[in-house]
């Protein structure tokens, strides 16, 4: 008894695999200096990629002196009302006045530290750009000195591990039925002629293209 088994040959594309891809966008306004990775560079998760200069970071920080400045007097205020009030030389109002100062002191903050840990944490006018993840820099929009905002819609860069890749294949609407979930599948690319890549089908996206169908 022989076995018989259907093939069909496809083109497609070999790309990233999303799930193990991140893209890095601005998180504030300014000027990228110190870029440290080039395209193709293999990065650690926590390695620094660029520093951007901004005066966003800088306004941060300025709210984080002046909001401690702030809690440090109203925290003085605060026990000089409550001394004052135990000797009866402040009233009840005048208590919850300074305690209610005190705790907005509090609040702001602890607001801001929300923001500048959010943007990095940095103190010093900038805003120091990590990878998120191990692997490589397959995309790089970034140069020194160039100048960006935060509502940029371009990623800077670019990190994939490339453990494993996606391959996209199309399929005509004459040969959808061949196709199924775990068939086995042999790639060979331009690149590797000779060598044959073997996976299987682990999705078939419900999308036709109305041009090439």
């Amino acid at each position: 008894n022989c076995q018989l088994t259907n093939t069909i040959n496809l083109n497609g594309k070999v790309a990233f695999n999303d799930d193990r891809v991140a893209k890095i966008y601005p998180m504030v306004s300014g000027v990228i200096q110190n870029i440290k990775v080039m395209l193709g560079d293999y990065v650690h998760k926590g390695q620094v990629l660029g520093v951007i200069k901004s005066s966003e970071m800088a306004g941060i920080s300025n709210d984080l002196v002046n909001a401690e400045t702030n809690l440090r007097v109203a925290t003085k205020n605060n026990e000089v009302a409550q001394e004052m009030f135990k000797s009866g030389l402040a009233s009840q109002k005048e208590i919850l006045t300074a305690e209610a100062t005190f705790q907005q002191a509090q609040s702001e903050l602890k607001k801001v530290k929300r923001v500048l840990h959010i943007n990095g944490g940095n103190i010093n006018g900038e805003y120091v750009m990590h990878s998120p993840i191990d692997g490589f820099v397959v995309e790089k929009f970034a140069t020194n000195d160039m100048s960006i905002r935060a509502d940029n819609s371009t990623g800077l860069f670019t990190i994939s591990d490339l453990k494993n890749v996606w391959v996209i294949a199309n399929v005509y609407e004459s040969t959808i039925s061949l196709v199924h979930l775990n068939d086995n599948v042999e790639v060979t690319t331009l690149s590797y002629p000779g060598k044959v890549f073997k996976g299987k089908v682990d999705k078939v996206m419900n999308v036709l293209d109305p041009t090439n169908k």
